[in-house]
């Protein structure tokens, strides 16, 4: 075994080699991950013949074994005395898989500041707003020890300063009794059971950052993305749902009020639609559009929306629920605190609550809650009892009752915010 230390990229050769020659496909969880990267962003040549190769036997369900990446590697002008040397150097542990993640990124942003680089010394041009951009992302995960330090005038600014530091919700009652709002760095849960409005509740609070002249990004997982943006129109306009979907049958003027509308909305918010997403993926999506704001000379987003948390994929397998949304819990939280920005959580809640006299809801009643009680910062519960009538027109009802329960708030008082909720907008007032 040879005790040559490998980069980043040899290691990870090495390891693919050798869980692939051990291995079928279907074993492999990652394989998404793996797929992001290319070749071409390899530049140790015998490091990329060995991805190259596993990754062309193993999509075909073929054999990976040392005979194989040496005939692969010639396509590469890579030897097999290059092949043996780098193959006896191999090694893995027991946990590599899920460092994966974190390799294809730093290879990734190995290869484009390598690019960089080729491009400044071939332009001479030291001094590009695009280059300092990129540069600036790829440092950022880089800079621990810098943006962990609280700034004084941060403090003072955020304290004293004219610059607005809460962020509305949509109800005015609601923002009243948190103080102003949400702040940039929490994490806010908000919480009911399937149907009862915490999609449309997130729409409305994006459509309150829309007119602050704000940015929102909305990661959805559960609605494509013309159900969304159809929600947010209707919220900003009062438009029923039903006449903004099905505008041109009504005719040419609801179409162009519809166009108005989405004219207003379009740019201000970047909306990720997937019906699986990981943590990595908010952290890259959040970070995209910080660097193309700043690229812009835009104001960067504020308001985060995942909707919804027992749908985010996590990196902890096996059958340990609470593991793994204490995971995907604490992840949310480090995102919202390193990158500055609030992030509104989803989550649904137990069956439980409609098995009891007092429909309710409580803490007790959140879907595996102990991580996301400690990590939030706010939890807030839509409670609409007409939800739990057998009378279609009680849940439909215009302006019916409901309420907003703010039962968890690190920076102040708890308690109920009456409120209306309008059914066939989405609205709530």
């Amino acid at each position: 075994m040879s005790e040559k230390r490998l980069s980043h990229e040899e290691y990870l050769a090495c390891a693919l080699y050798q869980f692939a020659s051990e291995n079928p496909l279907g074993t492999f969880e990652s394989q998404e991950i793996l797929n992001k990267l290319k070749p071409i962003e390899i530049s140790d040549t015998t490091s990329r013949s060995f991805f190259h190769v596993c990754a062309v036997l193993w999509s075909q369900n073929l054999a990976v074994d040392l005979g194989s990446i040496v005939s692969g590697a010639k396509e590469f002008n890579v030897t097999a005395e290059q092949v043996m040397i780098l193959s006896d150097s191999q090694y893995t542990t027991s946990s590599w898989e899920y460092h994966l993640q974190e390799l294809v990124e730093i290879i990734q942003k190995t290869a484009l500041l390598g690019g960089l680089k080729r491009e400044i010394s071939e332009s001479g041009t030291k001094t590009s707003v695009e280059m300092k951009v990129a540069l600036e992302g790829l440092v950022l995960d880089n800079q621990i020890e810098a943006d962990s330090l609280v700034k004084i005038e941060d403090v003072e600014e955020e304290l004293f300063g004219e610059k607005k530091t809460t962020i509305p919700t949509c109800v005015d009652s609601l923002d009243n009794a948190l103080g102003g709002g949400f702040a940039e760095g929490q994490m806010v849960v908000i919480a009911c059971r399937p149907g009862h409005g915490k999609t449309s509740f997130a729409s409305q609070i994006v459509v309150s950052r829309i007119k602050e002249k704000q940015r929102s990004i909305i990661f959805n997982m559960e609605m494509g993305g013309t159900s969304i943006y159809t929600r947010i129109i209707a919220q900003n306009s009062g438009m029923a749902l039903g006449y903004i979907e099905n505008c041109r049958s009504i005719g040419a003027q609801a179409v162009n009020n519809v166009m108005q509308q989405w004219n207003l909305v379009k740019n201000e918010i970047t909306i990720h639609s997937k019906g699986s997403m990981s943590i990595s993926d908010l952290k890259q999506g959040i970070q995209a559009d910080i660097f193309k704001c700043e690229r812009e000379g835009l104001s960067r987003p504020s308001m985060v929306i995942v909707d919804y948390l027992h749908l985010l994929k996590s990196d902890i397998g096996g059958d340990n629920l609470n593991a793994r949304i204490g995971a995907l819990s604490r992840g949310l939280k480090e995102l919202a605190i390193n990158l500055k920005v609030c992030i509104v959580v989803l989550s649904q809640m137990s069956r439980d609550i409609e098995k009891r006299e007092d429909q309710s809801p409580k803490l007790s009643d959140l879907r595996d809650s102990g991580a996301i009680e400690a990590d939030a910062n706010k939890i807030i519960f839509i409670n609409r009892p007409s939800m739990f009538s057998s009378q279609k027109e009680e849940r439909n009802e215009e302006g019916q009752y409901s309420e907003l329960i703010v039962e968890k708030n690190r920076e102040g008082a708890i308690g109920s915010v009456p409120t209306s909720f309008f059914p066939k907008s989405g609205r709530w007032i």
